[in-house]
């Protein structure tokens, strides 16, 4: 056992459809912890320690603000005027892309955890994993991961295995929270928990699936309004969308929204280039910046293993999370961070490996063994059954991969001209929105006669009233953008009208952002840094200060959805041609 070896630790219930309460039907529910683990042959086991330095994988500062600010400031700072689209630009011949519809579609399928898909990639795919145990019980507290990896550190070829080395494990944010808990309770003096010396040597960090699916839901959420007119004009409905759909279904708009607006961003973008409307920043932000960015974050970005777009990208989610205020997320990846760039600054071996082998560290692995387990498996199976089956399912996978129980493929398929046909029908719906929205300019109503006077706006377009937190970075600062000039810096007494616009929404002339501010935009750049500050030290502290083993449950949603995955498309043929004149209009403006 001296290869890299990576541990999921995830629970898993048997509930096998949506649930309603009845007074006829008893619904009792089994919880299980998964611990499986992932090896990478060929890929030496990471140490501890690291025995050139005498320093350790554990950052002594915990979640360090100074090291994550010291090291963004140069390497993303500089970068973030930029939106995800035109970020994205110097990383494209390193990023892949779809080579058919197949792949095309197996990448709006990335939430979907169901071995009966036929597009498969090789994080789907479960070579070189082995289930370590599948025990019953609940994931809701310290006290509960701290007796699931009692089952990694009983094994003697294990326990041998982290005496000298470490496991990477992928989480989401219990698993994080609650490990990370242990771990410090266990280096605390004292150790009055009486904890494994040896928990410290598996080392917690934020899974990039939930990463991805938490960003998804939330930007879906706080723009429903716009999605919502997007999938009614798509699909020619009359009826709203599901206030929380299903992952597929959200991964469809999202992608119908980068792919219409694709089609018309060059155009749009000309016209709009200086204006500083406020619905027209919030709709840039969020075709150009937000939606592509939560679209290829898995996919894409840590798919390609690259590692410089990873962490470029990994962060502006942590901005989008801290922005919209998203619990527990705009905290976990302040610890990746905090983590990664302490191994670097101490040169540990985790940092070259992780850098060139982003792939491995996933958290892919356990959803894909659950779905397994859920198509063998009934809701009327006992506790002791469904363990029964799970080691029948380890033991015959045969070549340590899963064996194919179902061949069909999955019904959540759209033809490629029916996909193509949608993304024009949106492409369609962006440009009678923007030919609105240039029509309402200036028209937006700022209300701050609520709680705390913190501001509303209506957005005359959408028809709809935001917090500032969904507008554009700049609105969440405390230097807003100025409705009254051109120029946002301070000072700035310049009559000119152009200049550059920037993705946080503040707009300068050229020569105060290039040689005044340095090519940053301060007004953002104090904004996410006391962010860095403020979260780092509640995470910190809420990790430091644990009394009892027993802690809160994590309250993440369930989604739910009412209706089919699939719903028909009618294709329309002169779709080009509407679509050929509402650009023509809309360049006319």
């Amino acid at each position: 056992m001296n290869d890299l070896m990576v541990l999921n630790v995830d629970d898993y219930h048997n509930i096998h459809s949506k649930r309603r309460a009845d007074n006829t039907t008893i619904s009792e529910v089994h919880h299980f912890r998964t611990i499986l683990l992932k090896a990478a042959p060929g890929i030496p086991a990471l140490p501890f320690m690291n025995l050139h330095t005498g320093k350790d994988i554990i950052n002594p500062n915990g979640i360090d603000s100074d090291i994550i600010i010291e090291n963004v400031q140069h390497s993303i700072f500089p970068h973030l005027w930029l939106t995800y689209n035109e970020r994205k630009l110097a990383f494209a011949r390193e990023l892949p892309e779809a080579s058919n519809h197949d792949e095309h579609m197996e990448m709006l399928l990335i939430h979907c955890y169901d071995n009966r898909l036929i597009q498969r990639r090789a994080d789907r795919s479960m070579n070189n994993t082995k289930l370590v145990n599948l025990v019953e019980g609940s994931l809701r507290s310290t006290e509960d991961y701290i007796k699931a990896l009692k089952n990694v550190l009983d094994v003697p070829e294990l326990k041998s295995y982290l005496e000298q080395h470490i496991l990477a494990a992928p989480m989401d944010y219990p698993g994080q929270f609650y490990v990370r808990c242990a771990i410090s309770s266990c280096l605390n003096s004292g150790n009055r928990f009486e904890l494994s010396p040896l928990l410290p040597h598996i080392v917690p960090m934020i899974g990039p699936l939930h990463v991805s699916l938490n960003a998804h839901e939330i930007v879906f959420m706080f723009n429903y309004a716009f999605f919502n007119k997007l999938y009614c004009e798509v699909y020619m409905k009359k009826r709203p969308l599901p206030k929380k759909p299903k992952p597929y279904r959200i991964n469809l708009l999202l992608e119908l929204a980068v792919g219409g607006w694709n089609m018309i961003r060059v155009a749009v973008i000309n016209k709009f280039r200086e204006c500083k409307d406020i619905e027209v920043r919030y709709l840039l932000d969020l075709l150009d910046n937000i939606s592509p960015l939560v679209l290829d974050f898995y996919p894409v970005i840590f798919r390609s293993g690259h590692w410089p777009a990873y962490m470029d990208a990994l962060f502006r989610a942590w901005a989008l999370f801290f922005r919209y205020g998203r619990k527990h997320y705009n905290k976990l990846p302040l610890a990746f961070f905090s983590d990664v760039f302490y191994w670097f600054n101490t040169q540990h071996p985790m940092a070259q490996v992780i850098e060139q082998n982003l792939h491995l560290f996933n958290d892919y692995y356990v959803e894909n063994f659950h779905s397994s387990l859920h198509l063998q498996t009934h809701a009327s199976n006992s506790p002791d059954q469904i363990i029964r089956q799970v080691k029948n399912i380890d033991q015959s996978r045969g070549n340590n991969t899963f064996k194919e129980t179902f061949s069909e493929p999955h019904n959540i398929v759209y033809m490629e001209n029916e996909l193509e046909f949608m993304k024009k029908r949106t492409a369609t719906f962006l440009l009678k929105l923007f030919i609105e929205v240039h029509n309402n300019r200036g028209k937006t109503v700022i209300d701050t006669s609520g709680r705390y006077n913190q501001p509303k706006y209506k957005l005359p377009s959408l028809e709809t009233v935001v917090d500032a937190k969904v507008l554009p970075l700049a609105w969440n600062t405390n230097f807003p953008p100025k409705a009254d000039k051109y120029c946002d810096q301070e000072g700035c007494e310049s009559s000119h009208t152009f200049g550059c616009n920037l993705a946080c929404g503040h707009s300068y002339h050229y020569e105060c952002f290039f040689i005044d501010l340095s090519g940053q935009c301060h007004y953002c750049h104090n904004y996410l840094t006391e962010g860095i500050v403020n979260n780092s030290r509640i995470f910190q502290n809420s990790i430091s200060c644990l009394r009892e083993l027993v802690l809160e449950e994590d309250d993440t949603e369930v989604n739910v959805d009412e209706g089919d995955d699939n719903e028909r498309i009618t294709l329309d043929t002169s779709i080009n041609i509407t679509l050929s004149n509402l650009l023509s209009s809309f360049n006319d403006l």
